[in-house]
């Protein structure tokens, strides 16, 4: 019996990764199979957004993983779900604390969040701009010395 439950185990393991494979959640199949070693540290590109996903990771955090990952645009219940929030622009880091800091942090410079607003989407679009400005400066820059 115990033989026989085991590779009825097994069957159904493999049946339930192949079904979600084929369901487009190769990416959670294959978070979950990495966190079945046990990692201390976890580094996850642009990793799925869905909320529950997000909780998991935020409970492995707590018991001591470290988990980096790379959300674009995140909805704002994620955003505030984050323990810290790192901006980059041209590479150079532009914000580095919690996620509320950052918006009141961007407000003290003069950039208000418009209230009921993601603020996700808000500091993408600010990220976007400080970029432009700074290409049109370089532009600007090297016209004027090139002469």
């Amino acid at each position: 019996f115990i033989l026989l439950f085991f590779i009825l185990l097994f069957i159904y393991y493999f049946l339930t990764i192949l079904f979600l494979y084929f369901v487009g959640e190769r990416k959670r199949v294959n978070i979950g199979t990495e966190l079945l070693t046990n990692p201390t540290l976890l580094l996850l590109d642009d990793s799925t957004t869905a909320a529950q996903l997000m909780k998991t990771l935020r409970l492995l955090a707590m018991q001591g993983r470290t988990i980096l990952t790379s959300i674009h645009q995140p909805s704002s219940q994620i955003f505030q779900s984050f323990d810290k929030l790192l901006l980059l622009a041209d590479g150079k880091t532009i914000f580095c604390g919690h996620p509320n800091d950052s918006i009141k942090y961007f407000g003290s410079l003069g950039y208000q969040c418009p209230p009921l607003y993601n603020p996700s989407d808000f500091l993408s679009s600010l990220i976007s701009f400080f970029i432009l400005l700074y290409f049109i400066f370089l532009f600007i820059l090297f016209s004027f010395f090139s002469f």
